[in-house]
C-alpha cells in the first residue's frame, strides 16, 4: 500500500511541476568553427529531440585563442 501511495504522490508531483515548464528552451553552444565535430554532434543531438520541451539552439562561432571573446560572448 505504501508503494502505491508513493508512486501516486510522485506522479502527481511530476504532473504539477511539469505543467510549469515552457514548451521551448533555448540552449547555447560556443564552437571554434562550423566544421568541428562538437558542432556537428550538438546539431545532431538537438535534431533527434522530438518531444516537448523543444530545445532551440543558440550557436556562436568564436575564436578560441581570444579569451576575452570566449568569456564575454554572452
Amino acid at each position: 500500500m505504501q508503494h502505491i501511495f508513493a508512486f501516486f504522490c510522485t506522479g502527481f508531483l511530476g504532473a504539477v511541476v511539469g505543467a510549469n515548464f515552457p514548451n521551448n528552451i533555448q540552449i547555447g553552444g560556443l564552437f571554434p568553427n562550423q566544421q568541428s565535430q562538437e558542432h556537428a554532434a550538438f546539431r545532431f543531438a538537438l535534431s533527434q529531440l522530438t518531444e516537448p520541451p523543444k530545445l532551440l539552439p543558440q550557436i556562436d562561432i568564436v575564436n578560441i585563442s581570444d579569451s576575452f571573446e570566449m568569456t564575454y560572448r554572452y
